[in-house]
């Protein structure tokens, strides 16, 4: 992710005590305790019921983080963020919005609510899917027994029912007019995307403006068109390759090595020993066909990651599978980080269910991901037993409020067509595309160009006249050629120095370096922990990263100063380190 007036008091008591609401007062917004949050952050916890119609019964305390005014003067205007997965947390971005929204925040707060059912909302986790590890991530998705157990489990205590994108939406309303907010622009990132669509439908008069970025069409039906959507992606990706002179050079047949390896993979799984991050103990896992075309999937996500695919492909094709299965563990990690029985309860009743038998075959055939995710998905909400929507909810919202929209032109999930589509009904709209994006836009060059158009864009509040030229000189990183470093080896008395906390600037993004089995790995706040791989001269790399994302050890008089995190497409980041543990020198 990289991304009015208030009401009077009495205003705001009053739409407080609405059906929605829990209570009439909002609770007070107090300094956030959490360290990773930007410095000034005001957090509340604020109950709505989880039964909005009933207005009563059980409640959710929803995670409220407000960033003031850059200015300290703030207006009667916000802007929040709307998170994706669905199951992600918004809250968990507030450092990072804080910086890129910056300019845009000079007299409008920035107010992050989690969604009901994730982050610090009362989170509906599965930990019945979390002990399925990598392992699980490449055979299944969501199997069903476990999901049945979860569901089995969480609806003793909960009403999963009322877990909708509608209902999110409507508690982010309250909060808002509670706290006094009469205008707020949108920004939202893929699943967020939706949620801010469904969010103006049901609200238009609070918004102001909406940004969105990897755009969710109403009538999506996911995971649909998610196997047309990647083959779309790979062959963009590898006929940038084939026009590449070093990528070709290098690589002159990959297509057909890609191929093989899923025949291949099918037949015969390739087992590769990691590292796992959360304990640091070395184990085995199986790579077969499926978890072989759910990591490529999701490499093609990331324009950084999808800059080392090539490489990944050629490697695993001469034997070296290490590098994607590393790969793969890290986007399982990251998957296991949203909360599945919110994504349950949301995509199983607006997009499975309206997903008919005979568009399955048609839909994925002589895809390289096939319909696996398909079934696998449609399985877990048979035993997930959704709540019914009605069609209508699948109809384009319809507004004249100022949006903009960006697409990655190889996005595997969210293609340009689903921008166009959704701006079709959007009359005062502008859509842009970026050349060789993804979903994401991590590693491209040049891509605080979207961040300047987006601070322009809330700031005026209009797409007329936003000038975007930059965006056609975004560039993805240049494909990767060369194998991984060789690992250095550094013993205990080596590593133990480097563990600590690190932080950059006051309430700036925080990383904590640990020590396990032996391994150094790096965990932030919310996330799993990546393991790093001494490659010499104070520099760690990031296992399953792509090339470029590194750390280097920063030394002074006085010891360990600092970090410098690097990442493609962006300038080294400083970390001051700030704490050290009581075990350690």
């Amino acid at each position: 992710m990289r991304l009015h007036s208030r009401f009077l008091l009495v205003s705001a008591l009053l739409i407080g005590a609405d059906a929605g609401g829990a209570s009439t007062a909002p609770p007070p917004l107090l300094p956030c305790q959490a360290p990773d949050l930007p410095a000034g952050a005001r957090c509340a916890t604020y109950p709505v019921f989880e039964n909005r119609a009933a207005g009563s019964g059980r409640t959710i305390g929803l995670r409220v983080v407000v960033v003031p005014a850059t200015s300290g003067q703030p207006t009667e205007e916000a802007i929040t963020f709307f998170a994706g997965g669905p199951g992600d947390s918004s809250t968990r971005s507030a450092g990072a919005l804080a910086r890129e929204l910056a300019p845009a925040r000079d007299r409008r707060d920035l107010v992050l609510v989690d969604f009901r059912g994730t982050g610090g909302s009362d989170a509906l986790d599965c930990s019945e899917l979390a002990v399925e590890g990598v392992q699980g991530f490449l055979d299944e998705f969501l199997p069903a027994a476990k999901v049945r157990a979860c569901r089995e489990r969480l609806e003793r205590t909960r009403d999963l029912a009322r877990y909708t994108s509608e209902e999110a939406v409507d508690d982010i309303a309250e909060v808002l007019r509670a706290y006094g907010y009469a205008k707020v622009n949108l920004y939202g990132g893929s699943y967020g995307t939706r949620a801010a669509q469904v969010f103006t439908r049901r609200h238009p008069e609070l918004v102001r403006t909406m940004l969105l970025e990897g755009v969710v069409r109403m009538d999506e039906r996911d995971p649909l068109h998610f196997a047309h959507s990647a083959e779309r992606a790979l062959e963009g990706l590898l006929a940038e390759c084939a026009a590449d002179a070093a990528c070709n050079g290098a690589f002159p047949k990959l297509e057909s090595e890609l191929r093989g390896l899923l025949v291949r993979l099918e037949r015969e799984p390739a087992t590769v020993d990691l590292v796992d991050p959360g304990s640091g103990a070395t184990r085995p896992i199986r790579l077969g066909r499926q978890g072989f075309a759910q990591t490529v999937r999701y490499m093609l996500y990331v324009p950084a990651a999808a800059a080392a695919l090539p490489l990944q492909v050629h490697l695993a094709a001469g034997g070296n599978f290490l590098p994607i299965a590393e790969t793969a563990q890290l986007f399982a990690g990251f998957m296991g980080a949203t909360a599945d029985g919110f994504y349950l309860s949301v995509t199983c009743p607006e997009d499975t269910r309206f997903i008919r038998s005979e568009e399955i075959a048609p839909a994925s055939a002589g895809s390289f991901l096939g319909d696996f995710r398909i079934r696998a998905q449609l399985a877990a909400c048979a035993a997930w037993k959704p709540r019914e929507m009605p069609p209508e909810f699948l109809a384009p919202l319809v507004s004249t409020v100022p949006t903009l929209l960006v697409s990655g032109e190889l996005d595997p999930v969210t293609p340009p067509a689903s921008g166009e589509a959704v701006a079709r009904s959007l009359a005062n709209s502008l859509h842009l595309v970026v050349p060789h994006g993804g979903h994401g836009q991590d590693g491209m060059t040049g891509v605080d160009c979207l961040e300047r158009i987006g601070n322009a864009f809330i700031a005026a509040g209009s797409v007329a006249g936003l000038d975007t030229a930059c965006v056609a000189a975004m560039r993805r990183a240049p494909f990767e050629l060369t194998p991984p470093a060789a690992e250095v080896a550094l013993d205990a008395a080596e590593l133990v120095p480097l563990v600590g906390r690190y932080r950059a600037g006051a309430g700036g993004f925080e990383l904590t370096l640990e020590l396990a089995e032996g391994h150094l790995r790096a965990a932030t706040p919310g996330q799993p922990p990546i393991v790093l791989k001494p490659v010499g001269g104070d520099r760690f790399e990031l296992i399953g990263m792509p090339a470029g994302y590194a750390l280097a050890i920063v030394r002074g008089a006085a010891g360990i100063e600092a970090l410098l995190l690097t990442e493609p497409g962006s300038e080294p980041m400083r970390l001051e380190r700030v704490a050290t543990p009581p075990d350690a020198p």
